[in-house]
């Protein structure tokens, strides 16, 4: 009889230590899902600027797209490059700000019905680029880089041109230029210095 008991003790340890370890195991389970809802809605606070699209009122997209610039018909045909500002609508982190400068372009006539478009930004430091038109030539007054009229670097032994790579060139919705004689362009800023050209 003694044996008996001794055999049911010994029995019993096991199951309620099952049962201790189904319990734990799914609390563990019950608390870390409930621990993950504030972790992933803290995440999801914290990354929401950067997941976010860049919208203005109304749900309006700013930013990314294609800006007009000019009509084809403003820029003279024999291919000298003219400024023009770009105005967009900007979203600076939270705070949205409607027609505004947000840079320049030089564009240029190419050929009977195309066109060539240039960031004004000089890809050595960032300054601005101007047309030098009694040279034919875009010439940056910070560190004296030179750029012929397509964009490409002019490289002199006598004096080196500091820029890493030629002028930026942007897109042109070609579509939009051959329909209604507009030039839209998709304006970006690249990083400066580097011999790729990289957007920002």
């Amino acid at each position: 009889m003694t044996q008996t008991t001794e055999n049911a003790a010994s029995s019993q340890p096991p199951q309620e230590e099952r049962r201790n370890f189904i319990v734990e195991a799914a609390a563990v389970i019950i608390g870390g899902i409930v621990g993950l809802f504030p972790v992933v809605a803290g995440l999801g606070v914290i990354f929401d600027p950067l997941l976010r699209k860049k919208k203005g009122p109304g749900g309006k997209e700013v930013g990314g797209g294609f800006v007009r610039i000019a009509n084809f018909d403003a820029l003279p045909a024999d291919g000298q490059p003219q400024q023009f500002p770009v105005i967009a609508d900007r979203l600076d982190a939270w705070n949205y700000f409607p027609n505004e400068r947000i840079g320049s372009v030089f564009v240029r006539r190419v050929g009977e019905n195309d066109v060539q478009v240039f960031n004004s930004v000089c890809p050595h430091l960032g300054c601005l680029v101007s047309y030098a038109e009694g040279k034919g030539n875009f010439h940056c007054p910070c560190h004296n880089s030179a750029f012929q009229v397509d964009g490409e670097k002019i490289d002199n032994p006598a004096k080196p041109n500091p820029s890493p790579r030629a002028l930026d060139s942007l897109d042109v919705d070609s579509e939009r230029l051959a329909e209604s004689g507009e030039i839209w362009v998709k304006f970006q800023n690249f990083y400066t210095g580097k011999e790729d050209k990289v957007a920002k």
